[in-house]
Protein backbone atom coordinates (compact mmCIF):
# COMPACT_ATOMS: atom_id res chain seq x y z
CA UNK A 1 0.00 0.00 0.00
CA UNK A 2 0.66 3.86 -0.04
CA UNK A 3 0.16 6.08 2.45
CA UNK A 4 0.42 9.97 2.71
CA UNK A 5 0.94 11.87 5.67
CA UNK A 6 0.88 15.53 6.62
CA UNK A 7 1.88 17.96 9.47
CA UNK A 8 2.75 21.12 10.61
CA UNK A 9 6.85 22.15 10.56
CA UNK A 10 5.90 24.71 13.32
CA UNK A 11 5.43 21.27 15.40
CA UNK A 12 9.39 21.18 15.11
CA UNK A 13 11.82 18.44 15.33
CA UNK A 14 11.04 16.59 18.48
CA UNK A 15 7.46 17.40 18.08
CA UNK A 16 7.84 15.37 14.14
CA UNK A 17 9.70 12.70 15.57
CA UNK A 18 6.61 11.24 17.19
CA UNK A 19 3.99 9.73 14.90
CA UNK A 20 1.30 10.97 16.39
CA UNK A 21 2.43 14.32 14.87
CA UNK A 22 1.47 13.08 11.71
CA UNK A 23 -2.23 12.66 10.33
CA UNK A 24 -2.69 10.15 7.74
CA UNK A 25 -4.85 11.65 4.70
CA UNK A 26 -4.47 8.56 2.39
CA UNK A 27 -3.84 4.94 1.70
CA UNK A 28 -4.30 3.30 -1.44
CA UNK A 29 -3.25 -0.16 -2.46
CA UNK A 30 -0.09 -0.69 -5.09
CA UNK A 31 -2.71 -2.30 -7.39
CA UNK A 32 -4.53 0.52 -7.95
CA UNK A 33 -2.14 3.28 -7.63
CA UNK A 34 -0.28 1.54 -10.89
CA UNK A 35 -3.60 1.69 -13.09
CA UNK A 36 -3.90 5.37 -12.56
CA UNK A 37 -1.90 7.36 -14.93
CA UNK A 38 1.06 9.16 -13.79
CA UNK A 39 0.26 7.32 -10.68
CA UNK A 40 1.06 8.59 -7.22
CA UNK A 41 1.91 12.18 -8.96
CA UNK A 42 -2.05 12.36 -9.61
CA UNK A 43 -3.04 11.12 -6.38
CA UNK A 44 -0.82 14.04 -4.85
CA UNK A 45 -2.35 16.39 -7.18
CA UNK A 46 -5.43 15.36 -6.17
CA UNK A 47 -5.02 15.48 -2.81
CA UNK A 48 -3.50 19.08 -2.76
CA UNK A 49 -6.45 20.55 -4.75
CA UNK A 50 -8.77 19.02 -2.31
CA UNK A 51 -6.79 20.88 0.71
CA UNK A 52 -5.64 24.19 -1.43
CA UNK A 53 -8.16 24.86 -4.18
CA UNK A 54 -11.63 23.46 -2.89
CA UNK A 55 -14.49 25.25 -3.94
CA UNK A 56 -15.66 25.63 -0.25
CA UNK A 57 -12.11 28.15 0.27
CA UNK A 58 -8.20 27.76 1.00
CA UNK A 59 -6.69 27.40 4.27
CA UNK A 60 -4.29 30.09 3.19
CA UNK A 61 -6.75 32.55 2.77
CA UNK A 62 -9.97 31.62 4.73
CA UNK A 63 -8.42 29.08 7.24
CA UNK A 64 -10.78 26.72 8.38
CA UNK A 65 -12.81 26.93 11.37
CA UNK A 66 -12.32 24.92 14.60
CA UNK A 67 -14.77 24.30 17.24
CA UNK A 68 -13.48 24.11 20.68
CA UNK A 69 -15.00 22.92 24.04
CA UNK A 70 -16.87 26.40 24.60
CA UNK A 71 -17.31 29.48 22.53
CA UNK A 72 -14.24 31.12 23.51
CA UNK A 73 -11.74 28.19 22.84
CA UNK A 74 -12.92 28.85 18.70
CA UNK A 75 -10.49 29.36 16.21
CA UNK A 76 -9.56 29.45 12.38
CA UNK A 77 -6.40 28.00 11.75
CA UNK A 78 -4.30 29.12 8.43
CA UNK A 79 -1.28 27.49 6.98
CA UNK A 80 -0.21 26.91 3.49
CA UNK A 81 1.59 24.61 1.45
CA UNK A 82 5.60 23.74 2.04
CA UNK A 83 7.69 20.72 1.94
CA UNK A 84 6.94 17.43 -0.05
CA UNK A 85 9.32 15.36 2.10
CA UNK A 86 9.91 11.61 0.68
CA UNK A 87 12.65 8.49 -0.32
CA UNK A 88 13.95 8.82 -3.74
CA UNK A 89 11.72 6.60 -5.26
CA UNK A 90 8.64 8.24 -4.26
CA UNK A 91 9.95 11.84 -5.20
CA UNK A 92 10.83 10.62 -8.32
CA UNK A 93 7.39 9.69 -8.79
CA UNK A 94 5.64 12.21 -7.52
CA UNK A 95 7.86 15.20 -8.91
CA UNK A 96 7.88 12.90 -12.39
CA UNK A 97 11.49 12.99 -12.55
CA UNK A 98 13.19 10.11 -14.08
CA UNK A 99 15.63 10.04 -11.81
CA UNK A 100 19.54 7.76 -11.85
CA UNK A 101 17.72 6.37 -14.96
CA UNK A 102 17.76 9.78 -16.58
CA UNK A 103 20.75 11.51 -18.10
CA UNK A 104 20.05 14.50 -16.08
CA UNK A 105 19.11 12.98 -12.50
CA UNK A 106 19.01 15.24 -10.08
CA UNK A 107 15.78 17.79 -10.22
CA UNK A 108 18.02 20.42 -8.09
CA UNK A 109 20.91 20.68 -10.34
CA UNK A 110 21.49 21.74 -14.37
CA UNK A 111 24.36 20.78 -14.69
CA UNK A 112 24.93 17.06 -13.07
CA UNK A 113 24.58 13.93 -14.93
CA UNK A 114 25.09 10.17 -13.61
CA UNK A 115 27.30 8.25 -15.49
CA UNK A 116 27.65 4.54 -15.60
CA UNK A 117 31.53 2.59 -15.81
CA UNK A 118 32.28 0.71 -18.71
CA UNK A 119 30.35 -2.63 -18.82
CA UNK A 120 27.99 -1.54 -16.18
CA UNK A 121 24.27 -1.70 -17.23
CA UNK A 122 23.09 -1.11 -13.14
CA UNK A 123 21.86 2.11 -12.78
CA UNK A 124 21.96 1.92 -9.01
CA UNK A 125 25.71 1.70 -9.32
CA UNK A 126 26.06 4.86 -11.96
CA UNK A 127 28.64 7.55 -10.05
CA UNK A 128 28.39 11.03 -9.57
CA UNK A 129 31.79 13.05 -10.03
CA UNK A 130 30.44 16.46 -8.10
CA UNK A 131 31.98 16.68 -4.71
CA UNK A 132 31.54 20.49 -3.58
CA UNK A 133 28.82 22.90 -3.79
CA UNK A 134 30.34 25.51 -5.74
CA UNK A 135 30.24 22.31 -8.57
CA UNK A 136 26.77 22.41 -8.78
CA UNK A 137 24.86 25.06 -10.72
CA UNK A 138 21.44 25.17 -8.99
CA UNK A 139 17.86 25.24 -10.85
CA UNK A 140 15.19 27.78 -9.36
CA UNK A 141 11.41 27.00 -9.31
CA UNK A 142 10.82 28.98 -12.09
CA UNK A 143 13.53 27.48 -14.38
CA UNK A 144 12.22 24.07 -13.28
CA UNK A 145 8.30 25.11 -14.45
CA UNK A 146 10.13 26.61 -17.73
CA UNK A 147 11.39 23.47 -18.74
CA UNK A 148 8.42 21.29 -18.14
CA UNK A 149 6.60 23.40 -19.86
CA UNK A 150 9.21 22.84 -23.12
CA UNK A 151 8.72 19.38 -22.44
CA UNK A 152 4.63 20.11 -22.31
CA UNK A 153 4.65 21.53 -25.65
CA UNK A 154 6.98 18.73 -27.59
CA UNK A 155 4.29 16.54 -25.91
CA UNK A 156 1.98 17.97 -29.02
CA UNK A 157 4.27 18.10 -31.58
CA UNK A 158 7.14 15.37 -31.64
CA UNK A 159 6.93 11.71 -32.78
CA UNK A 160 6.43 9.44 -29.81
CA UNK A 161 10.62 8.11 -30.46
CA UNK A 162 12.07 11.82 -30.08
CA UNK A 163 9.62 12.55 -27.46
CA UNK A 164 11.13 10.18 -25.43
CA UNK A 165 14.70 11.14 -25.95
CA UNK A 166 13.62 14.10 -25.03
CA UNK A 167 12.58 12.63 -21.87
CA UNK A 168 15.58 11.42 -21.42
CA UNK A 169 17.84 14.30 -22.08
CA UNK A 170 15.55 16.71 -19.40
CA UNK A 171 15.23 13.90 -16.96
CA UNK A 172 11.49 14.13 -17.03
CA UNK A 173 8.67 11.58 -17.17
CA UNK A 174 6.02 13.72 -19.13
CA UNK A 175 2.05 13.12 -17.71
CA UNK A 176 -0.97 15.41 -18.41
CA UNK A 177 -2.12 14.06 -15.22
CA UNK A 178 0.85 15.08 -12.94
CA UNK A 179 1.99 17.24 -10.63
CA UNK A 180 4.18 19.12 -11.93
CA UNK A 181 1.34 19.87 -14.94
CA UNK A 182 -1.34 21.61 -12.52
CA UNK A 183 -1.82 24.80 -13.73
CA UNK A 184 -4.26 25.63 -10.68
CA UNK A 185 -1.38 24.30 -8.05
CA UNK A 186 1.34 27.00 -10.22
CA UNK A 187 0.72 29.59 -7.33
CA UNK A 188 1.58 27.57 -4.43
CA UNK A 189 3.43 24.49 -5.55
CA UNK A 190 7.12 25.17 -5.86
CA UNK A 191 9.06 22.45 -7.24
CA UNK A 192 12.50 23.36 -5.98
CA UNK A 193 11.64 25.11 -2.39
CA UNK A 194 9.24 22.21 -1.71
CA UNK A 195 12.01 19.44 -2.55
CA UNK A 196 13.46 18.10 0.70
CA UNK A 197 15.77 14.83 0.76
CA UNK A 198 14.94 12.74 3.15
CA UNK A 199 18.36 11.91 5.04
CA UNK A 200 17.58 8.44 6.61
CA UNK A 201 17.29 6.85 3.29
CA UNK A 202 19.92 8.79 2.21
CA UNK A 203 22.23 8.25 4.39
CA UNK A 204 21.56 4.76 6.53
CA UNK A 205 18.90 3.00 3.88
CA UNK A 206 21.47 1.57 1.71
CA UNK A 207 22.65 4.96 1.61
CA UNK A 208 25.85 6.80 2.23
CA UNK A 209 27.02 5.11 5.62
CA UNK A 210 26.35 1.87 3.86
CA UNK A 211 28.81 2.44 1.45
CA UNK A 212 31.37 3.72 3.51
CA UNK A 213 30.98 1.69 6.37
CA UNK A 214 31.41 -1.58 3.74
CA UNK A 215 34.59 0.21 1.83
CA UNK A 216 36.35 1.12 5.01
CA UNK A 217 35.42 -2.64 6.44
CA UNK A 218 36.89 -4.23 2.93
CA UNK A 219 40.46 -1.76 3.51
CA UNK A 220 40.75 -2.75 7.14
CA UNK A 221 40.42 -6.63 6.38
CA UNK A 222 43.58 -5.91 3.63
CA UNK A 223 45.47 -4.79 6.08
CA UNK A 224 44.63 -7.76 8.85
CA UNK A 225 41.42 -5.94 10.48
CA UNK A 226 39.26 -8.79 9.12
CA UNK A 227 35.62 -8.91 9.09
CA UNK A 228 36.00 -11.37 11.79
CA UNK A 229 37.80 -9.42 13.82
CA UNK A 230 35.03 -6.74 14.04
CA UNK A 231 32.47 -9.56 15.24
CA UNK A 232 34.16 -10.60 17.48
CA UNK A 233 35.30 -6.99 18.84
CA UNK A 234 31.51 -5.90 18.68
CA UNK A 235 30.30 -8.84 21.16
CA UNK A 236 32.06 -6.69 23.50
CA UNK A 237 29.35 -4.15 23.41
CA UNK A 238 26.40 -4.00 25.14
CA UNK A 239 23.45 -1.63 23.04
CA UNK A 240 20.56 -0.14 24.67
CA UNK A 241 17.70 -2.38 25.55
CA UNK A 242 15.50 -0.08 22.91
CA UNK A 243 18.18 -1.34 20.12
CA UNK A 244 18.84 -5.27 21.10
CA UNK A 245 16.89 -6.81 18.54
CA UNK A 246 19.79 -5.48 15.87
CA UNK A 247 22.61 -8.17 16.42
CA UNK A 248 25.27 -5.94 15.29
CA UNK A 249 28.16 -8.93 15.40
CA UNK A 250 25.77 -11.04 12.93
CA UNK A 251 25.94 -8.27 10.59
CA UNK A 252 29.40 -8.45 10.61
CA UNK A 253 29.29 -12.40 10.25
CA UNK A 254 28.21 -11.83 6.93
CA UNK A 255 30.94 -10.14 4.77
CA UNK A 256 29.70 -12.22 1.62
CA UNK A 257 26.55 -10.97 1.13
CA UNK A 258 27.80 -7.85 1.85
CA UNK A 259 30.21 -7.80 -0.91
CA UNK A 260 27.54 -9.01 -3.59
CA UNK A 261 25.69 -5.54 -3.29
CA UNK A 262 29.05 -3.45 -1.94
CA UNK A 263 26.98 -2.26 0.83
CA UNK A 264 26.62 -2.95 4.34
CA UNK A 265 22.78 -4.74 4.31
CA UNK A 266 20.97 -3.55 7.05
CA UNK A 267 17.69 -1.40 8.06
CA UNK A 268 18.50 2.10 8.69
CA UNK A 269 17.77 1.53 12.66
CA UNK A 270 20.59 -1.62 12.42
CA UNK A 271 23.00 1.52 10.79
CA UNK A 272 22.26 3.81 13.30
CA UNK A 273 22.94 0.85 16.26
CA UNK A 274 25.97 -0.16 14.80
CA UNK A 275 27.62 2.78 13.34
CA UNK A 276 29.22 4.23 17.13
CA UNK A 277 30.36 0.63 17.56
CA UNK A 278 32.36 0.47 13.76
CA UNK A 279 33.81 4.14 14.24
CA UNK A 280 35.10 3.40 17.87
CA UNK A 281 36.74 0.14 16.30
CA UNK A 282 38.05 2.22 13.59
CA UNK A 283 39.51 5.19 15.34
CA UNK A 284 41.51 3.26 17.70
CA UNK A 285 41.69 -0.28 16.43
CA UNK A 286 42.09 1.17 12.83
CA UNK A 287 44.56 3.41 13.45
CA UNK A 288 47.30 1.05 13.85
CA UNK A 289 46.55 -0.43 10.86
CA UNK A 290 47.79 1.30 7.10
CA UNK A 291 44.62 2.72 6.01
CA UNK A 292 44.30 6.55 7.65
CA UNK A 293 43.27 7.68 4.44
CA UNK A 294 40.06 5.33 4.79
CA UNK A 295 39.54 5.59 8.51
CA UNK A 296 39.80 9.29 8.03
CA UNK A 297 36.85 9.32 5.36
CA UNK A 298 34.36 6.87 7.42
CA UNK A 299 35.26 8.96 9.91
CA UNK A 300 33.95 12.38 8.01
CA UNK A 301 31.15 10.63 7.09
CA UNK A 302 30.05 9.85 10.61
CA UNK A 303 30.36 13.58 11.49
CA UNK A 304 27.73 14.48 8.39
CA UNK A 305 25.48 11.46 10.41
CA UNK A 306 26.39 13.59 13.63
CA UNK A 307 25.23 16.92 12.62
CA UNK A 308 22.00 15.09 10.77
CA UNK A 309 21.14 13.50 14.07
CA UNK A 310 21.56 16.71 16.01
CA UNK A 311 18.98 18.38 14.46
CA UNK A 312 16.33 15.88 15.78
CA UNK A 313 17.42 16.36 19.51
CA UNK A 314 17.51 20.31 19.10
CA UNK A 315 21.23 20.53 20.91
CA UNK A 316 23.49 23.30 19.06
CA UNK A 317 22.39 24.92 16.18
CA UNK A 318 23.41 23.47 12.98
CA UNK A 319 23.89 26.00 9.97
CA UNK A 320 23.68 25.26 6.26
CA UNK A 321 26.91 26.52 5.86
CA UNK A 322 28.10 24.08 8.85
CA UNK A 323 26.58 20.56 7.21
CA UNK A 324 27.61 21.83 3.84
CA UNK A 325 31.33 22.05 4.94
CA UNK A 326 31.34 18.54 6.33
CA UNK A 327 29.92 17.41 3.35
CA UNK A 328 32.04 18.69 1.24
CA UNK A 329 34.93 17.50 3.56
CA UNK A 330 33.33 13.66 3.84
CA UNK A 331 32.99 13.39 -0.18
CA UNK A 332 37.06 14.80 -1.01
CA UNK A 333 38.63 12.32 1.82
CA UNK A 334 36.14 9.42 0.28
CA UNK A 335 37.67 10.33 -2.98
CA UNK A 336 40.62 10.57 -0.96
CA UNK A 337 40.49 7.19 0.03
CA UNK A 338 39.76 5.73 -3.91
CA UNK A 339 35.95 5.29 -3.10
CA UNK A 340 35.22 7.54 -6.11
CA UNK A 341 33.57 4.99 -8.27
CA UNK A 342 31.09 3.77 -5.82
CA UNK A 343 29.67 7.24 -5.36
CA UNK A 344 26.13 6.23 -6.23
CA UNK A 345 23.44 9.49 -6.38
CA UNK A 346 22.88 9.25 -2.92
CA UNK A 347 26.06 10.57 -2.66
CA UNK A 348 24.85 13.54 -4.77
CA UNK A 349 21.63 13.49 -2.47
CA UNK A 350 23.81 14.94 0.79
CA UNK A 351 25.11 18.10 -1.26
CA UNK A 352 21.25 19.29 -0.90
CA UNK A 353 20.64 18.63 2.45
CA UNK A 354 21.86 22.32 3.35
CA UNK A 355 19.57 23.61 0.73
CA UNK A 356 16.99 22.13 2.65
CA UNK A 357 18.01 23.46 6.26
CA UNK A 358 18.31 26.81 4.35
CA UNK A 359 14.99 27.65 2.62
CA UNK A 360 13.18 25.84 5.79
CA UNK A 361 15.21 25.90 8.60
CA UNK A 362 14.38 22.16 9.42
CA UNK A 363 15.54 18.74 7.40
CA UNK A 364 12.68 16.21 8.67
CA UNK A 365 13.55 12.77 8.25
CA UNK A 366 10.92 9.39 7.28
CA UNK A 367 12.11 7.87 10.91
CA UNK A 368 8.51 8.54 12.41
CA UNK A 369 6.28 7.77 8.89
CA UNK A 370 8.34 3.96 8.67
CA UNK A 371 7.20 3.65 11.96
CA UNK A 372 3.78 4.62 11.28
CA UNK A 373 3.53 2.27 8.51
CA UNK A 374 3.01 -0.32 11.35
CA UNK A 375 -0.15 1.07 12.37
CA UNK A 376 -1.31 1.02 8.69
CA UNK A 377 -0.11 -2.63 8.40
CA UNK A 378 -1.84 -4.15 11.65
CA UNK A 379 -5.05 -2.04 10.61
CA UNK A 380 -5.10 -3.76 6.76
CA UNK A 381 -4.25 -7.41 7.52
CA UNK A 382 -7.74 -7.46 9.66
CA UNK A 383 -9.80 -5.27 7.07
CA UNK A 384 -12.01 -7.96 5.10
CA UNK A 385 -14.03 -5.64 3.22
CA UNK A 386 -12.42 -5.72 0.11
CA UNK A 387 -15.00 -3.85 -1.89
CA UNK A 388 -13.78 -0.76 0.09
CA UNK A 389 -10.64 -1.70 1.81
CA UNK A 390 -9.11 1.39 1.24
CA UNK A 391 -11.76 3.50 3.35
CA UNK A 392 -11.73 0.57 5.77
CA UNK A 393 -8.12 0.85 6.50
CA UNK A 394 -8.10 4.91 6.45
CA UNK A 395 -11.02 5.19 8.83
CA UNK A 396 -10.12 2.90 11.27
CA UNK A 397 -6.36 4.27 11.59
CA UNK A 398 -7.50 7.65 11.51
CA UNK A 399 -9.92 7.24 14.54
CA UNK A 400 -7.05 5.91 16.56
CA UNK A 401 -5.18 8.55 15.92
CA UNK A 402 -7.68 10.97 16.86
CA UNK A 403 -8.17 9.01 19.87
CA UNK A 404 -4.37 8.99 20.78
CA UNK A 405 -4.33 13.04 20.12
CA UNK A 406 -7.99 13.61 22.34
CA UNK A 407 -6.90 11.91 25.53
CA UNK A 408 -3.17 13.43 25.32
CA UNK A 409 -1.64 10.52 24.85
CA UNK A 410 1.27 12.12 23.15
CA UNK A 411 4.62 10.51 24.34
CA UNK A 412 6.26 12.70 27.81
CA UNK A 413 9.12 12.11 29.68
CA UNK A 414 8.17 9.69 32.46
CA UNK A 415 7.19 5.58 32.13
CA UNK A 416 6.18 4.10 29.13
CA UNK A 417 3.03 2.74 30.97
CA UNK A 418 1.62 2.28 34.40
CA UNK A 419 2.04 -1.03 35.46
CA UNK A 420 0.72 -2.24 38.80
CA UNK A 421 3.35 -2.35 41.88
CA UNK A 422 4.14 -5.49 43.26
CA UNK A 423 3.36 -5.29 47.44
CA UNK A 424 6.98 -5.73 47.93
CA UNK A 425 7.78 -2.73 46.21
CA UNK A 426 4.73 -0.84 47.28
CA UNK A 427 6.53 -1.43 50.70
CA UNK A 428 9.56 -0.20 49.40
CA UNK A 429 8.40 3.10 48.16
CA UNK A 430 6.30 3.85 51.40
CA UNK A 431 9.61 3.14 53.32
CA UNK A 432 11.88 5.50 51.49
CA UNK A 433 9.55 8.27 49.74
CA UNK A 434 6.95 8.98 51.70
CA UNK A 435 3.51 7.57 52.34
CA UNK A 436 2.21 6.97 49.02
CA UNK A 437 -1.18 4.77 48.44
CA UNK A 438 -0.76 1.66 46.30
CA UNK A 439 -2.96 3.22 43.50
CA UNK A 440 -0.70 6.35 43.08
CA UNK A 441 2.65 3.75 42.96
CA UNK A 442 3.45 2.40 39.37
CA UNK A 443 6.44 0.52 37.73
CA UNK A 444 7.76 0.00 34.47
CA UNK A 445 10.82 -1.53 32.80
CA UNK A 446 11.05 1.20 30.34
CA UNK A 447 10.43 5.25 30.21
CA UNK A 448 10.20 7.70 28.13
CA UNK A 449 13.20 10.25 27.57
CA UNK A 450 12.67 14.10 26.95
CA UNK A 451 14.68 13.88 23.36
CA UNK A 452 11.99 11.40 22.13
CA UNK A 453 14.02 8.36 23.12
CA UNK A 454 13.98 5.63 25.46
CA UNK A 455 15.72 3.62 28.03
CA UNK A 456 14.84 0.10 30.17
CA UNK A 457 16.24 -1.44 33.10
CA UNK A 458 19.97 -2.55 32.79
CA UNK A 459 20.77 0.39 30.37
CA UNK A 460 23.53 2.59 31.24
CA UNK A 461 22.08 6.74 30.85
CA UNK A 462 24.19 10.09 31.05
CA UNK A 463 21.76 12.17 33.56
CA UNK A 464 21.88 16.01 33.99
CA UNK A 465 24.25 17.28 36.48
CA UNK A 466 24.81 20.65 38.43
CA UNK A 467 28.21 19.82 38.99
CA UNK A 468 29.83 17.61 35.88
CA UNK A 469 29.04 18.07 31.87
CA UNK A 470 26.72 15.47 32.92
CA UNK A 471 26.59 12.47 35.23
CA UNK A 472 26.27 8.77 34.33
CA UNK A 473 24.28 5.51 35.78
CA UNK A 474 22.15 1.68 35.07
CA UNK A 475 18.69 2.47 35.57
CA UNK A 476 17.84 -0.30 38.43
CA UNK A 477 14.14 0.61 39.09
CA UNK A 478 11.61 3.15 37.14
CA UNK A 479 8.58 4.26 39.29
CA UNK A 480 5.79 6.49 39.61
CA UNK A 481 4.23 8.15 42.67
CA UNK A 482 1.62 10.70 43.10
CA UNK A 483 4.70 13.48 42.57
CA UNK A 484 6.31 12.00 39.11
CA UNK A 485 8.62 9.91 37.54
CA UNK A 486 12.20 8.62 38.62
CA UNK A 487 14.97 5.97 38.55
CA UNK A 488 17.03 4.51 41.01
CA UNK A 489 20.49 4.29 39.29
CA UNK A 490 23.68 2.67 40.18
CA UNK A 491 25.76 5.70 40.22
CA UNK A 492 29.29 6.24 38.12
CA UNK A 493 32.16 8.45 38.55
CA UNK A 494 33.95 9.63 35.50
CA UNK A 495 37.68 8.83 34.85
CA UNK A 496 38.61 9.98 31.67
CA UNK A 497 36.47 11.43 28.99
CA UNK A 498 37.84 11.82 25.00
CA UNK A 499 35.90 14.29 23.16
CA UNK A 500 37.90 13.66 19.81
CA UNK A 501 36.76 9.86 19.84
CA UNK A 502 33.42 10.56 21.55
CA UNK A 503 34.19 7.65 24.57
CA UNK A 504 34.22 8.39 28.50
CA UNK A 505 35.31 5.70 30.76
CA UNK A 506 33.68 5.09 34.12
CA UNK A 507 33.24 3.42 37.31
CA UNK A 508 31.44 2.47 40.00
CA UNK A 509 31.31 4.31 43.14
CA UNK A 510 29.04 1.34 44.97
CA UNK A 511 26.16 4.09 45.68
CA UNK A 512 22.72 4.46 44.41
CA UNK A 513 20.97 8.11 43.05
CA UNK A 514 17.58 9.04 42.93
CA UNK A 515 16.85 10.86 38.70
CA UNK A 516 14.00 12.62 37.61
CA UNK A 517 12.80 10.85 34.38
CA UNK A 518 12.97 14.66 32.43
CA UNK A 519 16.46 14.43 33.76
CA UNK A 520 17.73 11.17 31.79
CA UNK A 521 19.16 12.16 28.70
CA UNK A 522 20.43 9.15 26.83
CA UNK A 523 21.08 5.50 27.02
CA UNK A 524 24.43 4.85 25.90
CA UNK A 525 25.74 1.63 24.39
CA UNK A 526 29.07 0.59 26.56
CA UNK A 527 31.34 -2.40 27.16
CA UNK A 528 32.55 -4.14 30.66
CA UNK A 529 36.44 -3.68 30.56
CA UNK A 530 38.61 -4.89 33.53
CA UNK A 531 38.07 -2.30 36.22
CA UNK A 532 35.71 0.32 34.28
CA UNK A 533 33.31 1.14 31.88
CA UNK A 534 33.59 2.40 28.40
CA UNK A 535 30.44 4.29 27.18
CA UNK A 536 30.15 6.07 23.69
CA UNK A 537 28.85 9.38 23.92
CA UNK A 538 26.45 10.49 21.07
CA UNK A 539 27.93 13.54 19.22
CA UNK A 540 24.88 15.73 20.16
CA UNK A 541 25.91 15.41 24.16
CA UNK A 542 29.96 15.97 23.92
Amino acid sequence: MWACYCSFKEFQNEGLSKEDSWLLLMVARTSLVQQIASSMSQLVKLILLDIFHSPKGSPCDLGIALQGPSVADNCRLYFHFSILVQDGASQKICYSIKGDSGSKFCLKCMNQTCIALPGQADEDHAICKAIKKSDLKLATDQEVVTSWDRLARKYLTETSKNFKNWEQATGWTFSPHSLMHCKELRPMFKPISSYMHDWMHGLLSGGVANVVAYLVMEDLHKCGLTWQNMERYSKLWTVPANYKSCKVHEIFGKPDSHRKVQKIKASASDMLTLMPILRHYVLTCGQHADCTTSCNAFAAVCVVLDLLLSTLYGKGELTCNMLDSAVEQALSLCLLAGWGDYFTPKFHWILHFGDSLREHGTLIPCFSMERKHKRITSAAVLVQNLSKYEMSVYTEVLGEELHRLKHGQLPVPGLASNNKATKKMVAFVQEHFGAYSAEEIHVCNQILLSGGGKAAKQDMVLVKSSLHKWDCGMLYINLSTGDGAFSLLESYSLQEYNEKKLFAKWKATGSIRVAQCQDILVALTYSKLKDSICTLIPYHFR
